[in-house]
């Protein structure tokens, strides 16, 4: 059996096996459901024209006041739904457990040093403006690893997540190698990457 559909099935033998995937399927059903509702109140609403007389007003405006409440509930529960989605994908168990390509990055990732911080406070950026940029990279990594799988080339890690933990060495006085002397910020600004010298750092083995 394919290992994506013995693991579904696992899932649904024992959905305590890995909360993280049954919130997601969920939410995932919850907004199908919600969606559909929707689509078939837009079909059935009635369109109303202007100019008929004023007798059947009140039932109308009855009418058009419990679609409107029932739209407002429709969308709070998919955005409620969204939320949740989010939310349970922002975890390391959505990384480590949903995703079998990431096996190995979260192997490597748990004998590091950065063993304690998150997967997407490192891979993503956590201002507001991102979640939607976020959410669209983690439906695709989703299609990726279900629908149509593939190579998953990580998202690179800016300097400036680097130094948002690190700024306590960003001025630092250091020597490199060849003796020479730099500090981590003229570096940044010279336009060379945290990447260039750390290429393995998040995943790279504890030092002894």
């Amino acid at each position: 059996m394919d290992p994506r559909l013995s693991a579904l099935a696992k899932l649904l033998e024992n959905p305590s096996s890995n909360y993280t995937a049954v919130a997601v399927m969920i939410a995932a059903l919850v907004t199908l459901v919600l969606t559909i509702i929707l689509a078939l109140i837009a079909a059935v609403m009635p369109k109303y024209r202007r100019g008929k007389t004023t007798e059947s007003s009140a039932p109308r405006r009855l009418g058009v006041v419990g679609v409107l409440l029932i739209v407002l509930i429709v969308a709070a529960g998919v955005i409620g739904a969204a939320a949740l989605w989010y939310q349970q994908t922002s975890t390391n168990e959505f990384c480590a457990q949903t995703c079998h390509s990431m096996q190995a990055a979260t192997t490597s990732w748990s004998k590091s040093p950065h063993n304690t911080i998150s997967c997407i406070r490192c891979h993503e950026d956590s201002n507001v403006s991102a979640i939607p940029r976020n959410a669209a990279y983690r439906l695709y990594y989703i299609y990726r690893e279900y629908v149509n799988p593939g190579p998953i080339v990580p998202l690179a890690v800016p300097a400036s997540r680097c130094l948002s933990c690190h700024q306590d060495i960003a001025d630092a006085q250091l020597v490199a190698r060849n003796g020479s002397r730099f500090t981590h910020r003229a570096t940044i600004q010279a336009g060379i990457s945290c990447r260039s010298c750390h290429r393995s750092q998040g995943h790279e083995p504890a030092r002894k």
